[in-house]
């Protein structure tokens, strides 16, 4: 089991030799405290050879289709997060229950939705 401020990890057993690692992630909401929970995914990603599923609130999008309601992105954040997907090597489940998980809950033309919660595996 790791834990890190930002993400908890474990291994999943099923009683007999099958296993898979779970790690369970709230990222930060500042970006620039978000760049040690991207660091500490890519230490996890040296340890792990099972199959990995990597979960939660990563309170960051990849893309500007990530995002309605507003043109203010942080494209250096965005990158940060993407690259850290790419050296993991995950992919992200495809299924729709929910596009966006996220919602300022603001009126008057000003709600902003954004797709933070992933679900991603390797």
């Amino acid at each position: 089991m790791h834990v890190h401020q930002q993400a908890i990890t474990c291994c999943i057993e099923n009683g007999s030799d099958m296993h898979f690692i779970v790690t369970v992630v709230c990222g930060k909401n500042k970006p620039e405290e978000r760049h040690a929970l991207w660091s500490h995914l890519v230490y996890l990603k040296s340890l792990i050879t099972s199959p990995w599923l990597i979960l939660g609130d990563f309170n960051s999008i990849r893309t500007v289709n990530e995002r309605l309601g507003s043109s203010d992105f942080d494209f250096r954040a965005m990158e940060e997060f993407h690259q850290c997907i790419h050296q993991l090597d995950v992919e992200e489940f495809s299924g729709r229950v929910f596009y966006f998980t996220w919602c300022n809950q603001r009126d008057n033309g000003y709600r902003i939705y954004s797709k933070i919660d992933k679900r991603l595996y390797k």
